[in-house]
């Protein structure tokens, strides 16, 4: 989704991913694919698809933050990672480097665009995590 900067129209070129939360192309969470139409490209459905994948990702790995990471590098490895590691938090997982680079950045890439959207961001993901709001 950070890769789309969710417009609704792209596409990756070599990927293939497209909409703006970059589904591959297939049949996913109901969305239709076929010669006429593809559902990747409509927001509401793609975004109503997007929030039971992540529904079912968080299912599987009982984190937020594991679950975007996850939607970025695939749950497998993530589980894998989890696994070899012992660290079901992504932010300790983020120590060992066990997730590609990519995915090392792609969750606070999205942090960073929700505090960007949302200026009362900031203060509740301070409180959350318990932050000192002077660092």
């Amino acid at each position: 989704m950070a890769e789309s900067g969710f417009q609704p129209k792209a596409i990756d070129r070599k990927s293939k991913a497209g909409g703006m939360w970059q589904f591959m192309p297939g049949p996913y969470y109901g969305l239709t694919r076929n010669a006429y139409v593809d559902e990747r490209f409509d927001p509401e459905k793609s975004t109503r698809a997007y929030a039971r994948y992540m529904k079912f990702i968080y299912g599987e790995l009982g984190d937020w933050y594991l679950s975007m990471a996850a939607y970025d590098h695939g749950t497998g490895s993530m589980q894998h990672a989890v696994e070899r590691t012992g660290y079901a938090d992504f932010w300790e997982l983020l120590q060992t480097r066990r997730a590609a680079k990519e995915t090392q950045n792609y969750v606070p890439e999205i942090l960073a665009a929700i505090i960007h959207r949302q200026p009362s961001a900031p203060v509740r993901l301070r409180r959350r995590h318990n932050l000192d709001p002077r660092c």
